[in-house]
């Protein structure tokens, strides 16, 4: 995973408690009709503000997690009815089982490069899910026939992205490749996947 002294450099210069604004519109458009009532929901790597702060999901339960305690300190400066935790989600058993109806990736899994804690992050999610739960991310993935550098960060070809999910167990039921939002680099742009699937 990248090292905890750099995200907590970024949480510290932070002047804005802020998300990515992708993952919104990801939630609105394609995920908020596909959940339960009252949904219990995890949210992976929210930084120091959840977007579930400005989503009204009646009823809900909504946990969040960042491995960055400068993060979590800020998230934690206004009350909003969200569960914010310090949780490094490449710590075996780390979740509670069998809990969420929705484990939403907020931009987390593609900052974990290391296999075996992607192992461990990936079996924790499913773990973590209910029976028949969803787990959503949004990933960046290498355009075709390009190479793109962006150091510290997973970015592989968006079939490499399915077999991985796929081999944990989940069922995709929506798997996109957005070529119109894209994370820049020095190096070069990555195109977006965003996967549905269920447990």
């Amino acid at each position: 995973m990248n090292s905890l002294e750099l995200f907590n450099q970024i949480y510290t210069l932070e002047t804005e408690r802020v998300y990515s604004k992708s993952l919104l519109s990801f939630f609105e458009s394609t995920i908020r009709a596909r959940l339960p009532n009252a949904p219990r929901i995890l949210d992976l790597g929210c930084g120091s503000k959840s977007i579930f702060e400005d989503i009204d999901l009646s009823g809900s339960n909504v946990t969040a997690i960042d491995f960055s305690p400068v993060a979590i300190s800020k998230a934690l400066i206004l009350p909003n009815g969200i569960s914010y935790k310090e949780v490094d989600l490449s710590t075996p058993d780390v979740l509670e089982k069998s809990a969420y109806d929705l484990i939403f990736d907020s931009h987390c899994l593609h900052c974990i490069t290391d296999e075996a804690n992607r192992k461990s992050a990936f079996t924790n999610i499913y773990q973590s899910l209910r029976p028949d739960g969803l787990f959503t991310t949004e990933m960046m993935v290498l355009p075709p026939n390009k190479t793109v550098v962006m150091p510290n960060k997973h970015v592989v070809e968006a079939r490499a992205i399915e077999d991985e999910i796929l081999s944990y167990g989940f069922k995709i039921n929506y798997f996109l490749i957005v070529r119109d939002l894209v994370f820049g680099s020095e190096n070069g742009d990555c195109d977006l996947v965003r996967v549905i699937c269920r447990k």
